[in-house]
Parts: C-alpha cells; structure tokens; sequence
C-alpha cells in the first residue's frame, strides 16, 4: 500500500483548479439485450478545493456515488494534472425506467467532467 500513498499524495501535490464556472450534460447510451443509459448535467466553478454537492432528484435508485467516482476518476487523470480546486454539483438527471443504471451515470459524469476540463480551462493553484 506505500506504493499507492506515494501515488496519491505525488497526484495530489500537483494542484490545478478549473478556471472559468461550466455547465455541461454528459449522456451514456448503450443498445444491446439490455441497454444502459445515463444522462447527467453537471456545473463546475473555481474553488481552493474539491467539493461534489448534488441536488438532482432521483426519481427511484440513486447512482450519486457513481457520478461522484466518475468525477474523480477523470480529475486525478495523469491528462488533466490532478484538478482539484473546482466545486462540483449534480443540477439534473435524465432516468430511463428500464435503461437507468450505475454504470450509464459513471460514464455520463466522466463526459461531461472531460467537456467542463475542456471548457473551464485549468491554472496552477499550488
């Protein structure tokens, strides 16, 4: 476990925060025998640290968690040098009623984290 505490705390280190306040809707869709979607629009703005607030309703299972750990994952990306200074909130959700699950919402949050990286532009915070 040392190996992943250096990991984290060199990743961590290495601060950057989002430059310009976005919003964006990420969406995952998949067609199969069982199709898997997710939809989620998310706003950033600058902050000193990372913060995740949703206020989106969920109308039956909530997948906060995933969008959250989709977030994450595409913030601590090597690509986007550890952004971490930006204020995240879950504004809304779209929800199919067979197509809705854990992973759509992951992959939803990780596009739309990309689009905001993209958008907002990033700066050395420390």
């Amino acid at each position: 476990m040392k190996e992943l505490e250096y990991w984290l705390e060199w990743k961590t280190s290495r601060k950057f925060s989002l430059k310009e306040p976005v919003t964006v809707t990420g969406e995952y869709k998949r067609a199969a025998c069982h199709g898997m979607y997710g939809k989620v629009v998310l706003s950033a703005k600058p902050a000193a640290s990372f913060s995740f607030r949703p206020v989106a309703i969920w109308p039956s299972e909530s997948y906060e968690n995933a969008v959250l750990r989709g977030i994450l994952d595409i913030l601590l990306a090597s690509d986007f040098n550890s952004v971490l200074g930006a204020e995240f909130v879950l504004e809304e959700i779209d929800w199919h009623e067979v197509d809705s699950c854990e992973f759509g919402y992951y992959q939803a949050a990780r596009t739309a984290t990309e689009e905001i990286i993209k958008n907002g532009g990033i700066e050395h915070s420390g």
